[in-house]
Formats: structure tokens, C-alpha cells, sequence
């Protein structure tokens, strides 16, 4: 490892993995593996080390456009989702309770929108952290 690469890894708890642009190519790999920010806490496949370590600098521009590919298809994945089964849901429901569409798309579309800040607060309830109930509720 490089001298700079040595004066950062003293400190790791402070780094961010903002920094791996710093650091020259080889040094790359090494500094996303070993600093907590470039972890990649629960998500189903780590793409810090795909880009870093796997496919390198030299494929840099490459990497990118199937990581936007992989965007893209995610999005119109939602979007498919949300028309398929969310939108039929709802128009269920207000025809159940003979609401106006205007109606039900602002009160159940809001309270869908909000249902993720109301469960974390009520995790922060059950964990006894106020402190993620007012994070999640107040920004």
C-alpha cells in the first residue's frame, strides 16, 4: 500500500468512502474493504466492491452504464408493480366504501406514502430509542 493510503488507515472510523476517489486505482480495492462507510449494510449485493474491485478503473465507464441499467430496470419495475397491484388495490377499496376517486387517491395514497415514517417510529417505540422516532418523524 501506497504512503497515503497508510496516513488514512489510521484513523478509519473517521473516513468516509468519499475518499476511495482520492486514491489512486490500486488503492482502491483495498480501501472500500476495509472502512465501514463502503460497507454495504443488508443490501442484497455489495456494488462498492463490483466497482472497485471486480471490474476496476480501466472498465470504469462500462460499469456505470449497467449500474444506470440496473437503475433504469428498477424503477420501471416499481412502476409495473405499482400499476398492476397497488392501483387495483385501491380502486377496490374506494369502490368498497363508495368513496369519490379524488378522495380515496388523497387519503389512501397519503397514508400509504406516510405508512414507512409511522413504523419506524413505532420500532423506535419498541426498541426504546426516542431518538429514531424524532429523526424519522422530524427529518
Amino acid at each position: 500500500m501506497s504512503s497515503i493510503i497508510e496516513l488514512i488507515m489510521d484513523e478509519p472510523d473517521h473516513l468516509k468512502c468519499l475518499f476511495v476517489n482520492t486514491l489512486n486505482s490500486s488503492d482502491k480495492c483495498n480501501f472500500t474493504q476495509s472502512i465501514d462507510d463502503c460497507g454495504y449494510d443488508g443490501m442484497i449485493y455489495d456494488f462498492t466492491h463490483l466497482v472497485y474491485c471486480d471490474i476496476g478503473d480501466e472498465y470504469r465507464a462500462a460499469s456505470l452504464v449497467v449500474l444506470f441499467a440496473i437503475l433504469l430496470f428498477l424503477f420501471l419495475s416499481m412502476g409495473v408493480v405499482a400499476d398492476e397491484f397497488l392501483c387495483p388495490a385501491l380502486l377496490t377499496i374506494s369502490k368498497t366504501l363508495r368513496l369519490p376517486d379524488n378522495i380515496a387517491g388523497v387519503t389512501f395514497l397519503a397514508f400509504g406514502n406516510g405508512s414507512p415514517d409511522i413504523f419506524s417510529a413505532l420500532s423506535g417505540v419498541s426498541q426504546d430509542k426516542p431518538q429514531l422516532i424524532f429523526s424519522g418523524l422530524f427529518g
